[in-house]
């Protein structure tokens, strides 16, 4: 399986945070103990090469996979930017990415997260986000 989310909010140095819905192989929702392993690498699509110090960086499953549904009354991260209101649904993958995977602004930046299960499937959450210039960084 593999997701992909498109963000066009933020600016360079600040981080993000990483919500969605994840289902396994079985068409279920992923728990911690059915996934094995998740690394990540945040690139910079100008260039298509991995941004410093977020290549293949290996997370703990149990700080980015939640077995109970994370929702806008549990976390108020699960919310739409732009109107402040809560999202239907839930998460059960959060992911806050820090600052330095985005170094620079005017550009787009890609996440991939490899996610092996306990029982062998393999697959990718990919994300694409674009960061505006500030004038201070």
């Amino acid at each position: 399986m593999t997701l992909v989310i498109q963000s066009d909010g933020g600016s360079e140095d600040s981080h993000a945070t990483l919500l969605a819905y994840l289902e396994g192989a079985d068409g279920q929702g992923v728990t911690q103990a059915g996934v094995a392993s998740i690394e990540y690498t945040v690139y910079d699509a100008s260039t298509g090469s991995a941004v410093g110090g977020h290549d293949a960086v290996a997370l703990t499953v149990a700080d980015v996979i939640f077995d109970a549904l994370q929702t806008f009354a549990l976390d108020p991260r699960w919310r739409n930017e732009t109107t402040g209101l809560a999202l239907p649904g839930g998460a059960n993958f959060i992911h806050e990415v820090p600052y330095t995977a985005f170094p620079a602004g005017d550009r787009w930046y890609e996440y991939e997260a490899s996610v092996t299960e306990t029982g062998g499937a393999q697959w990718v959450l990919q994300a694409r986000r674009y960061c505006r210039s500030v004038r201070r960084s």
